[in-house]
């Protein structure tokens, strides 16, 4: 028995849960309960939901305990020893209240428990916390890999610069008649030790405001700009076509650190004024595309190994480990244009 709730409704994709119940009628109420927050897949035996549960990864699971064939102690059993089922939270849904029964569950890797008869207050309220916890455990997985990146591809990057001044005034002190150079030497490191502190609280209050969801991906773009951008004749512009859908937060980082990436591009290398973000939301993807009116750079050069960096290779990174695709356009004198295109998240509404 598969379908999906609200798959007549147009804009973002809810969070999905799978309800595996022999009982049809359980299996009614509980998708009453909750399919006006929740697009909602149904099992009524085991095997049909561990297929399920592999083929459409619900971020949440409710599962009977008592059923014919595969009952939901096993069921869950092969839930947790799959890689790719593991880590979806399993809510036991049962008439048996007794202690060693719930220890049993969770021995086996259950987050909680819901008794029946169903309280409508108590599945919603329960449903809802496992979610939520489960977006911030996702959240935190995926935290080393954007600090990794972050840390790799901006901090040592400035530290490698304030290293390289910090040599030269060894060497200046050696040479006594090269003194007058060491204020240069020293007022250049003492900048870039300044920029990589204040790259570093972006870096920090960034990830905060996407971890506790205050930011849409525009907004999170506009505020990773503004300061690759402040002191610049670069003008930046943030717009965005189709119906916005929610992002993992991974997402949001790594789209938002490319923009910045091409930013400051734009604006230390090409000598731009004018800079436009367009963010196009579709049935399949978010699709990104940075443009600016610079002087561009010859992409063969680039690819021959004459031209500098310019974290090409970080932000293709980014969004390659997202499963997107990255693509940049330019030429002399005729500015650049960096594209990136994330699939949407797995919408698991409708028929699969």
């Amino acid at each position: 028995m598969e379908q999906g709730g609200n798959s007549s409704q147009a804009g973002p994709a809810l969070p999905s849960i799978l309800i595996i119940d022999d009982s049809l009628s359980a299996l009614c109420t509980l998708e009453a309960f909750l399919c006006d927050e929740f697009t909602i897949w149904s099992a009524q035996d085991g095997a049909e939901a561990l297929e399920l549960a592999q083929r459409l990864r619900p971020d949440l699971i409710l599962l009977d305990v008592v059923m014919p064939g595969l009952d939901g102690h096993e069921v869950c059993r092969r839930l947790k020893r799959s890689a790719d089922t593991a880590d979806i939270p399993v809510i036991f849904v049962t008439v048996r209240d007794e202690e060693a029964n719930e220890i049993d569950g969770l021995q086996l890797g259950a987050v909680d428990f819901i008794a029946k008869p169903f309280s409508h207050a108590v599945v919603r309220q329960r449903v809802r916390t496992h979610i939520e916890l489960k977006r911030h455990r996702d959240w935190l997985r995926d935290l080393p890999r954007a600090l990794g990146m972050d840390l790799h591809d901006r901090h040592a990057q400035l530290m490698t610069g304030l290293l390289l001044q910090l040599d030269a005034l060894r060497h200046a002190l050696s040479d006594p008649p090269a003194a007058p150079a060491l204020l240069g030497y020293v007022n250049r490191a003492a900048a870039l030790a300044r920029e990589s502190m204040e790259q570093t609280r972006n870096t920090v209050r960034g990830l905060r405001a996407i971890a506790e969801g205050e930011e849409s991906l525009a907004e999170a773009i506009s505020r990773a700009l503004a300061p690759v951008a402040e002191g610049t004749p670069l003008q930046v512009s943030v717009e965005q076509r189709g119906v916005p859908f929610p992002l993992p937060a991974a997402s949001v980082h790594a789209m938002a650190r490319v923009a910045e990436e091409a930013a400051s591009n734009a604006a230390r290398h090409g000598a731009a004024s004018a800079l436009q973000v367009s963010l196009v939301y579709s049935a399949e993807a978010i699709d990104m595309t940075v443009r600016d009116d610079g002087c561009g750079f010859d992409l063969q050069a680039f690819d021959s190994g004459r031209h500098g960096g310019l974290g090409l290779r970080g932000m293709n990174e980014r969004v390659a480990a997202l499963g997107g695709t990255f693509g940049i356009r330019s030429e002399p004198q005729g500015g650049t244009v960096v594209s990136a295109r994330l699939p949407r998240p797995q919408t698991r509404s409708g028929n699969a």
